[in-house]
């Protein structure tokens, strides 16, 4: 219940403020208002108030994001926009993000009680985002490929400096192995557990190789979560067999050359290209090593209800995943590996 609604706060408090400030139009705004209402008028007022914030809509580019909740079409194109624009503007600081935290906890307390959420939890869910930025920086210059991709990685409209995003390359891997095209509405309805086709494909989760999860971005993206929260890697994806999330890839990837890592080094085709990066470890990449600057935003310790809750939901996914049958595994096989047969 603490995973679900600390979800349920989190989309209330932020999508759902954005789309409705912006009188978003799109399968998602309904949703929007319906999450909206659930707040206290104060906190309404205070969320509308942070989403007109000149300082917090740049550094986190609000008129990109609205892009990508409006569409009506794919949300990758938009998405490798926003993350373009996100990563080559000045970082959220230490200010901005103290008086989002500052604000939430002021105007939503009563909110953020009946959501199960603690002051500290807000601190903590604020805390990610020197991280978050980071892993959405991340570009391959291997990026996932089919024949079958409802967009190429290669399409025309990314942004192609340097390599491809890692965010866009392995949507594209998740939208091909789903067979879909990832909309909005198609994300919305699946989240909410109304698309009884995707649904599907992620049961059969189970029959494809896990080898599949062997890539550059996976990675470098782990390597960055643990060395901000060492805990990330021991999570337990079967309880049954007792296997954590660093075993599970280390023993699928190994033979690949891919093995966790929690110092910052990440794989050679890998380059980190947040401007200004908060980040505050080291990180190394083929071409240069990253080190924190002075104004490197302090991150709250990633030990309490925020990181419990999201270590619940990876935890409750993946034994679900792992004890539910398989459905059409073989086309979903095709799908994943690009009508290939294998």
């Amino acid at each position: 219940m603490r995973t679900a609604t600390t979800t349920t706060a989190a989309f209330a408090l932020g999508a759902a403020s954005l789309a409705v400030a912006q009188n978003a139009t799109s399968p998602i705004s309904s949703i929007a208002q319906t999450a909206f209402g659930l707040l206290t008028p104060q906190c309404q007022s205070t969320v509308l108030q942070l989403t007109s914030n000149q300082a917090l809509s740049q550094c986190l580019d609000f008129s990109g994001a609205l892009q990508v909740i409006s569409t009506n079409d794919s949300v990758l194109p938009p998405l490798d926009s926003w993350i373009t624009d996100l990563c080559q503007v000045d970082p959220c600081s230490n200010e901005t993000l103290t008086n989002v935290t500052s604000s939430l906890i002021a105007g939503c307390s009563s909110d953020l009680t009946n959501f199960g959420l603690s002051n500290d939890s807000i601190s903590e869910l604020v805390g990610f985002y020197p991280l978050a930025r980071e892993v959405l920086c991340l570009k391959t210059v291997q990026p996932y490929s089919a024949p079958n991709a409802t967009i190429p990685s290669n399409y025309t409209g990314y942004n192609s400096t340097n390599g491809t995003f890692c965010v866009t390359s392995e949507l594209t891997k998740f939208s091909t192995y789903l067979g879909a095209n990832f909309t909005v509405g198609y994300l919305t309805t699946l989240a909410l557990g109304g698309n009884a086709s995707a649904l599907m494909s992620i049961d059969a989760l189970p029959t494809i190789s896990p080898t599949t999860f062997c890539s550059d971005c996976i990675f470098s993206a782990v390597d960055l979560i643990e060395q901000g929260y060492p805990k990330f890697g021991n999570i337990v994806l079967n309880s049954t067999a007792n296997v954590t999330l660093d075993q599970y890839l280390d023993g699928s990837c190994s033979i690949y050359g891919y093995n966790t890592t929690t110092n910052g080094t990440l794989p050679l085709t890998i380059d980190e290209v947040a401007f200004n990066s908060t980040y505050a470890y080291n990180v190394t990449t083929a071409n240069q090593t990253f080190t924190p600057p002075p104004y490197a935003v302090s991150e709250t310790p990633l030990n309490g209800t925020a990181v419990t809750a999201v270590e619940s939901a990876i935890s409750t996914a993946s034994e679900a995943v792992a004890t539910t049958a398989s459905v059409n595994a073989t086309a979903m096989r095709a799908r994943w590996m690009g009508q290939r047969g294998n």
